[in-house]
């Protein structure tokens, strides 16, 4: 790490960390340099992760993955409401009861919503 880097750590604000989802996919900013984008058809499957570390520490995760990636998504990240609207718009068959089930949960659980069905 730099000086700049150091002094630039603690004097900015914290990074942005945002989840913005459009009708091709959905794109989320981690930090400042790192975004990832998603399309709704490389999708492959979609679960809600919990564990026992909450309240002081993040507990919900959104999880999506296609066939080279893996997502965590924290629940605290701006947009994630806007993203269970589209994941039930453009996933179809998308099971809102496993989503319902995981923020009740204070456990180590998955709960999948939705996997893509193969022909």
């Amino acid at each position: 790490m730099t000086v700049w880097d150091w002094v630039e750590a603690c004097f900015s604000p914290p990074p942005s960390t945002a989840v913005i989802c459009d009708d091709e996919g959905v794109s989320m900013a981690f930090t400042r340099r790192r975004v990832v984008r998603i399309a709704w058809r490389d999708l492959v499957r979609v679960a809600i992760e919990t564990n026992d570390r909450g309240p002081f520490e993040e507990d919900v995760f959104f999880v999506l993955e296609t066939d080279d990636n893996r997502v965590a998504i924290p629940q605290s990240f701006s947009g994630t409401d806007g993203l269970i609207s589209y994941l039930g718009d453009h996933l179809p068959g998308f099971d809102f009861g496993p989503m319902i089930a995981a923020m009740a949960s204070a456990d180590n659980q998955e709960f999948v919503c939705w996997e893509k069905q193969t022909d």
